[in-house]
């Protein structure tokens, strides 16, 4: 079994929030974002330890958010994410997250 080498591999989790599309018209809406937990699985080089290769594992649906305004806050939960156009923008979590961790 000398010289064999065997495939390493560590777990990653990442967070991000993903539009909810909305019923009705109007301004006075207010953009929902819904938070999706990917759980990922990196496998990595027995030698170098760098990442060779990666596999989405599971993923979980979180809470609702909504854009905070102004000094707005939230009992359960306020994170600020940047979203891919750039742009971080302040989230709440309207209620409890509904995944189970």
């Amino acid at each position: 079994m000398s010289g064999e080498r065997t495939q390493r591999m560590t777990t990653g989790i990442e967070r991000t929030f993903r539009a909810v599309p909305q019923v009705g018209s109007g301004q006075s809406k207010t953009a929902l974002y819904r938070e999706i937990l990917l759980h990922w699985i990196y496998f990595l080089d027995p030698v170098t330890g760098e990442t060779t290769g990666m596999k989405l594992d599971k993923q979980i649906e979180g809470g609702l958010w909504k854009e905070a305004i102004g000094k707005e806050r939230s009992l359960y939960g306020e994170f600020t994410y940047t979203f891919p156009d750039g742009i971080a923008r302040r989230l709440v979590c309207l209620r409890e997250n509904v995944a189970t961790y």
